[in-house]
């Protein structure tokens, strides 16, 4: 009732005008009012929606057979890689984000997720010098999230509490992973530092790494003017 008490001004002109616009794949943007004629390219949509097909079509419910995991060592590892540089998209793919001269880290996730779940990746090239693995799998992406929730950019990424009791090689493979993901030398050698944005899982690390007897501080560190960083001192 509303729309009709109170008519988009931009209908009537739009009637007038399409026709014409049609015929050069324009047409009357009647949502975006940014300038004076909001003009919007149709060949922009189309493209837009072949895109999501494709990257539709590549997600495939699943190679994965298995209905459980076993926490050993393996997952553990692959694991502590996804921590540190994996995220899972909305549209189920699953990537991690390497530096190009990481090339022992690209090849073991590669291994791992063939391993684990039957699950072959693709390479891509990002700006400047980064690589990404992605794997398109909506089965294997929901299990991955389920053990690790949450993402950075919101500062919800964190570990499923029950994989904090999940058996000694597990353990130690996740922190691994996580180190060398994330993980650098400190001062004069003498640490390792482990850069996190602020989220649940810098605190879940630390824990984890007292069940080695190793004690660790946690250093806030502003960034652009925003205290969204971690720094975990080993």
């Amino acid at each position: 009732k509303w729309q009709k008490d109170n008519p988009n001004p931009l209908d009537e002109f739009s009637a007038k005008f399409d026709k014409l616009l049609n015929k050069l794949n324009l047409e009357i943007d009647k949502v975006s009012v940014e300038y004076p004629i909001p003009f919007k390219n149709k060949l922009n949509d189309i493209r837009k929606a072949k895109k999501l097909n494709r990257i539709s079509n590549q997600i495939k419910l699943s190679n994965f057979k298995s209905n459980k995991l076993v926490l050993n060592a393996d997952l553990g590892l692959l694991l502590g890689f996804y921590a540190a540089e994996g995220c899972v998209t909305e549209d189920g793919r699953i990537i991690f984000s390497f530096h190009e001269d990481e090339l022992e880290y690209q090849k073991k996730v590669l291994e791992l997720m063939l391993l684990i779940f039957n699950l072959k990746g693709s390479i891509k090239r990002n700006k400047g010098k980064g690589i990404c693995l992605v794997f398109c799998d909506k089965v294997i992406s929901k299990m991955i999230q389920q053990m690790i929730p949450g993402k950075t950019t919101d500062k919800t990424k964190r570990m499923n509490e029950y994989l904090l009791d999940a058996p000694e090689d597990f353990c130690y493979k996740f922190l691994e992973g996580v180190i060398k993901g994330d993980g650098s030398l400190g001062t004069f050698n003498s640490s390792i530092v482990i850069g996190m944005t602020d989220c649940p899982l810098p605190r879940q690390i630390q824990l984890l790494l007292t069940r080695f007897k190793i004690f660790s501080s946690i250093v806030r560190k502003k960034v652009h003017d925003l205290w969204d960083s971690i720094l975990l001192n080993i």
